[in-house]
């Protein structure tokens, strides 16, 4: 393996250590990783994924910013959600079921992502058992986070209209 390409790969695990779904992977487990894992470029204002498309990968920022967009269900405008920075990821359920995309992602500027395909990472799971273990319990804890927050939400707004 030539230094350009053992650097590159040195800098994706330390990068997938920092995302909140492998950052509990082991060392030798983020390489098999990142062996998986694209690099790709995108533009400033470039669409990465689109609401309502079906989707079949997760992206993890190596480098730049993006903004998130979700659809407003009353009105169908396009609101502007998180801003996510280097270590963060999104489209994480593509990779669970192929799921339809729930939110927008475009860059703010010139990124780098790494791509990671369903198939491959099912395979490289396959390899690694723990991997999967892993991001299930990060994503069920994710799904918990979500589902405490709109019952806040709802709660919220029910107290609001009773007043």
């Amino acid at each position: 393996m030539d230094e350009r390409l053992s650097c590159n790969l040195l800098e994706n695990v330390l990068i997938l250590k920092e995302c909140r779904l492998f950052c509990n992977v082991n060392t030798s487990e983020l390489r098999a990783v990142s062996q998986i894992a694209q690099e790709v470029f995108f533009d400033k204002g470039q669409c990465i994924i689109k609401e309502g498309e079906k989707g079949n990968s997760l992206y993890l920022i190596k480098s730049g910013q993006v903004q998130m967009f979700q659809k407003s269900i009353k009105t169908g405008e396009s609101l502007k959600k998180e801003i996510l920075y280097s270590g963060d990821c999104f489209g994480e359920m593509a990779v669970i079921d192929e799921e339809i995309r729930t939110k927008t992602a475009v860059s703010m500027g010139n990124s780098i992502m790494l791509r990671i395909n369903r198939d491959d990472l099912y395979n490289t799971i396959q390899l690694y058992p723990s991997i999967g273990i892993e991001l299930f319990c990060r994503i069920v804890k994710m799904i918990y986070k979500e589902k405490q927050y709109l019952e806040k939400l709802i709660g919220d707004r029910q107290n609001m209209e009773s007043v």
